[in-house]
């Protein structure tokens, strides 16, 4: 370094820190965009999934026993709804002695609804739409002409590969 501050005359410490830092932002931005998480993803498969959707009324249940197709919150198709189970919601109470027991909760359903979908699939998980993930025990919030709602995923059953 000479009495400047400059390393061999021409860069200065000051100019050396801001390449490196931009070597280093260039160097994350390659390894996040060219992972393997992409490369485990097969090819198109047809699946059943099954989403249950917890404390609705009975319009939201009416509503999803119309079928039809469901959604993403961007447009892009995850599924066609072909089964829609509904049955009262219960919940644990405890009683004034300590005992617990399960009631019904008034006006409040518990509805299972079964898609069928075409998308891919990894090792654990499958993606529909154009990003939306799927996993048992995972949210999915989806849209249909006359509802729409948020559920877990309570079960993804393969049916065939494309």
């Amino acid at each position: 370094m000479n009495k400047d501050g400059k390393i061999f005359g021409k860069i200065n410490i000051i100019d050396l820190l801001a390449i490196s830092i931009l070597v280093v932002a260039i160097v994350g931005i390659a390894v996040r965009f060219t992972s393997n998480a992409s490369k485990n993803v097969t090819n198109e498969t047809v699946f059943e999934y099954v989403v249950e959707i917890d404390d609705v009324r009975i319009y939201t249940v009416d509503a999803l026993g119309k079928l039809g197709i469901a959604t993403d919150k961007q447009g892009n198709f995850i599924g066609e709804i072909h089964t829609v189970e509904w049955d009262e919601k219960k919940e644990q109470k405890v009683l004034s002695n300590g005992e617990t027991v399960m009631v019904t909760v008034p006006e409040k359903y518990t509805v299972n609804v079964t898609l069928d979908a075409m998308g891919k699939e990894s090792a654990d998980k499958y993606f529909v739409g154009e990003n939306t993930e799927l996993s048992v025990g995972s949210t999915i919030k989806m849209y249909t002409k006359y509802a729409n709602c948020t559920g877990k995923v309570k079960s993804i059953e393969k049916t065939q590969d494309e």
